[in-house]
């Protein structure tokens, strides 16, 4: 079944793109399914979807009309979608839209050679400290396209990968010591917020990550056994929005021990908060009794 519709590109005129399932390819027995945007109008959309559906429908998979890297990436994102955790899949489309796609996005899938990557990899290792793993999901998509029957080898396979020399040098210390965080809680006091005052005070004496902090609830903290357990993270999905999730890797999942005085400080942040909460309630009700 195909879908056309309507989006926004980056600089954001509008276009059409049509999605579609074409048929089963013959020498994999999988699913050909494709995304083909750009359309000014969506009577376009339609005559070039008719189109593709009628060529395939004669010539099969092999003798389609070419596809760029692209249209494969397009295809492509939609079943990864489904294979990750949100995060995973944002990070994943950023790597794609800020490295991959502006060096590939245009090229068509069968004319990229071992030179192209290479050049691409050369390039990315001057300003990527990462780059290996660009290069790794620029792959991706190779796979699939020999999947999917498309081509026979992924280019990125044949490259060579430079290799950076490091020049040592004395790192600074990234960390408070001992007297500094006695100064940095001591201003805190002054700022008189007691859950600012909470967050840091879990973080400093914890060593939990901040996503970890930020989405810890009540339920995670058993002040009789003197522990918080730690179970989920907070961390940004789709369009930025904040969501809860697992923790990356099992080992993530644990419990920590909690010293008195931070117990003290979470349970005098609980009163306040419940207070805040009560008040936030008071005042609500107030406004509905006033509407009628």
């Amino acid at each position: 079944m195909a879908t056309i519709k309507q989006y926004s590109k980056k600089d954001g005129s509008k276009a059409w793109l049509f999605q579609t399932y074409l048929g089963i390819n013959q020498a994999t027995g999988k699913e050909v399914r494709t995304t083909r945007r750009g359309f000014n109008t969506k009577k376009e959309a339609q005559l070039e979807l008719n189109r593709l559906l009628v060529d395939f429908e004669k010539n099969g998979l092999h003798k389609k009309e070419k596809i760029t890297y692209q249209e494969l990436y397009d295809e492509w994102i939609l079943q990864y979608k489904n294979t990750v955790k949100e995060s995973t899949f944002v990070k994943t489309k950023r790597i794609f839209e800020n490295h991959v796609l502006p060096y590939f996005g245009k090229m068509w899938i069968e004319k990229i050679e071992v030179k192209h990557c290479q050049n691409a990899v050369n390039l990315w290792s001057k300003n990527l400290k990462r780059f290996k793993m660009v290069m790794n999901y620029t792959g991706m998509i190779f796979d699939y396209a020999i999947r999917i029957g498309l081509i026979t080898l992924n280019p990125t396979k044949l490259i060579t990968r430079p290799v950076i020399k490091e020049s040592i040098e004395e790192k600074e210390v990234n960390f408070y010591t001992k007297e500094e965080l006695t100064q940095f809680f001591k201003c805190l006091e002054k700022e008189n917020d007691s859950k600012i005052y909470s967050l840091f005070r879990v973080l400093a004496f914890t060593g939990m990550r901040k996503g970890e902090a930020l989405a810890l609830t009540w339920n995670d903290i058993n002040f009789e056994q003197q522990t918080i357990t730690i179970n989920k993270t907070l961390t940004r999905g789709e369009e930025a929005k904040l969501i809860i999730q697992t923790p990356k890797t099992g080992n993530s999942k644990r419990v920590v021990s909690v010293d008195d005085k931070t117990l003290a400080i979470l349970k005098e942040w609980r009163k306040t908060q419940k207070k805040a909460v009560f008040y936030a309630w008071l005042q609500h009700n107030k406004k509905e009794s006033a509407s009628f």
